[in-house]
């Protein structure tokens, strides 16, 4: 299911570093992604105040996929880990990637899962301070996102059901069977209803996950929430 895509772009701190550092990220992701995380950043501070280092250190890594009006204009996806600078900065480290749609069914979200994992294996060799930054991006540069299929009817029996057509027609040419009359419906149905929402997931250390979906970007004090969430237990 590898789409041909440019490598995954990052941003973030790192032990081999000073300062903050990007690759492959255009300026409005990274701007608008930075302010969200500022934001939950200093309001976790705050709210956990001497436990909030403890806290940051074990916090889950962090699937994401954002709609595409959410952040920006874009769907993305990757994922965010606790990271350090080379002098002792706290700050997440993010991993992700630009992606046309996102598809819901099974076998598609089994890929994207595994292509997280992949990031997930890389982000780690990265954090090692003896990587050098040449060495951490290299260590992703193949790992490319999925791809998944655009509906082939971007107006069909799905947009019609949002739009709470009465009578729908099925019609189209050369159509052998249902299949091919209703297009992916699923699609049409899915890309509009999730644009809105951000989803987000994690694993626990015994394998089991869990998440949430939310409409935009989780607010800083879910953001802190986040930090201390264990899958599996309330």
């Amino acid at each position: 299911m590898d789409s041909g895509a440019d490598a995954p772009g990052w941003y973030g701190k790192l032990p081999a570093l000073g300062d903050f550092a990007s690759r492959r990220l255009p300026h409005g992701f990274v701007s608008a992604w930075d302010a969200w995380l500022q934001r939950g950043m200093a309001y976790s501070q705050e709210h956990l105040g001497s436990a909030w280092l403890d806290t940051f250190l074990t916090a889950p890594v962090w699937g994401f996929v954002l709609g595409a009006r959410t952040l920006d204009t874009q769907t993305w996806a990757g994922i965010v880990l606790p990271s350090v600078d080379r002098v002792g900065r706290y700050f997440p480290l993010t991993l992700c990637a630009a992606l046309p749609r996102i598809a819901f069914d099974g076998e598609a979200l089994a890929a994207l899962q595994r292509w997280m994992d992949d990031l997930e294996q890389a982000a780690r060799a990265g954090l090692d301070p003896q990587v050098s930054l040449e060495g951490f991006d290299a260590a992703f540069a193949g790992v490319l996102p999925p791809s998944f299929a655009s509906p082939a009817m971007t107006d069909g029996l799905g947009s019609a059901l949002l739009r709470g057509e009465p009578f729908i027609r099925l019609e189209r040419a050369g159509a052998k069977g249902l299949h091919e009359l209703a297009g992916d419906a699923g699609a049409q149905v899915m890309d509009p209803l999730f644009a809105p929402y951000t989803l987000w997931w994690c694993r626990g250390g015994d394998g089991v996950t869990g998440g949430f979906a939310c409409h935009g970007m989780p607010s800083a004090a879910v953001f802190a929430r986040m930090l201390q969430y264990a899958p599996g237990q309330t």
